[in-house]
């Protein structure tokens, strides 16, 4: 099946990480990150028969160890995140997160022994250049943050990348796709109750309860299409997490954000030019799981 194939999957799961994260941000900072991150899973819970999911963990299967490691990962992305984007520039934490697409297919060729062909690992390169361009230079190199936050941001990429290479491995070894997702939910509704509850609990007020809602649905959506996408080696499918950087600034427009500058459009550009050459240059199997 030839990679771009893949668009659909990958323009779904970069429009769900989009839209996660703008409601994410109108949701406010009362509540803190483990509670909105707990309810969340709760309404992911709640929704996972729409999306051909359980209920409940995938605890028969005879890769359970792997799944729980999974939802670990995915909990310690998502809270790393959390605490980076408190603490440090957004355009300096966009930048970094995007490290990830690098991290995981390095992995995946170190770990898996994965094919990593040099003109897909150019193509990757050259979507974090067009990243650096839309991240303005004087945030990028701003003093404002912590030193923690920082860390956060490349915990948050170093874990991003281990989930995603634990997504291949189950999909290699042939567990069922929802099986993936529902690691994630449980994992973050457990990782984020244990860590959040010695704290207190704050309940949410209407309007937060609604954003809330929004980020699980499109949090569901996203981890639909990322265990799609992750049906192809990990090189062919990085590549569409840059879309999610396009979407955001797409997203800033529609919100009262400023048009984009020059610089801005041209590192757009840059990165869905380098896309969709990444999706013209190779044929890719898809394992089905």
């Amino acid at each position: 099946q030839n990679s771009g194939m893949l668009w659909p999957a990958g323009l779904g799961m970069a429009l769900g990480f989009s839209v996660l994260a703008a409601a994410t941000k109108a949701t406010g900072t009362r509540l803190s990150s483990y509670e909105r991150i707990f309810l969340r899973s709760c309404f992911c819970v709640l929704l996972a028969p729409i999306a051909g999911e359980n209920s409940f963990p995938p605890v028969s299967s005879p890769n359970r160890r792997l799944l729980m490691l999974r939802g670990a990962l995915g909990f310690i992305a998502v809270s790393s995140y959390y605490e980076a984007i408190a603490r440090i520039p957004l355009a300096t934490l966009t930048l970094i997160s995007r490290l990830h697409p690098l991290l995981s297919t390095a992995l995946a060729g170190l770990i898996l022994g994965e094919p990593v062909p040099r003109q897909q690992m150019v193509v990757l390169l050259v979507a974090t250049l067009g990243t650096a361009l839309l991240t303005p230079a004087e945030e990028l190199f701003s003093s404002d943050g912590s030193a923690w936050g920082y860390s956060a941001a490349l915990l948050a990429a170093l874990f991003t990348a281990l989930a995603l290479l634990c997504v291949r491995t189950l999909t290699v070894l042939g567990e069922p796709a929802h099986h993936a997702r529902e690691a994630f939910h449980w994992g973050n509704l457990c990782g984020s109750l244990a860590l959040g509850l010695p704290r207190g609990f704050s309940w949410p007020s209407y309007n937060e309860a609604l954003w809330i809602l929004i980020t699980a649905v499109s949090m569901q959506l996203a981890q639909l299409a990322l265990t799609h996408v992750l049906r192809s080696p990990v090189v062919s499918a990085t590549k569409y997490f840059f879309l999610n950087v396009v979407l955001n600034l797409a997203f800033g427009v529609l919100l009262g954000d400023p048009w984009p500058s020059a610089r801005e459009t041209f590192g757009a550009a840059v990165i869905l030019l380098s896309i969709a050459y990444g999706g013209s240059i190779e044929a890719v199997p898809v394992a089905t799981p």
